[in-house]
């Protein structure tokens, strides 16, 4: 399910102070077999597979990222 955020809602972000951390959480659902060109491998497999190189960019970029709680 996405959500979409009212104009109002962006502008409450975009008025905020430049100074503080911005936090996003991403709750993400799997689905149990992945899809083409994964196929043969769960959902999560799939997403980890995807995930594993951004990592990287991470480091590159210096953002902090929040990790697994799981």
């Amino acid at each position: 399910m996405a959500i979409y955020p009212t104009p109002e809602q962006i502008q409450s972000l975009l008025a905020g102070p430049a100074d503080h951390p911005l936090v996003m959480l991403n709750l993400l659902r799997f689905k149990p077999r992945a899809d083409a060109p994964d196929e043969g491998i769960s959902g999560e497999e799939a997403y980890r597979r995807y995930a594993e190189p951004m990592q990287t960019c991470e480091r590159i970029s210096r953002l902090t990222p929040l990790r697994d709680v799981i």
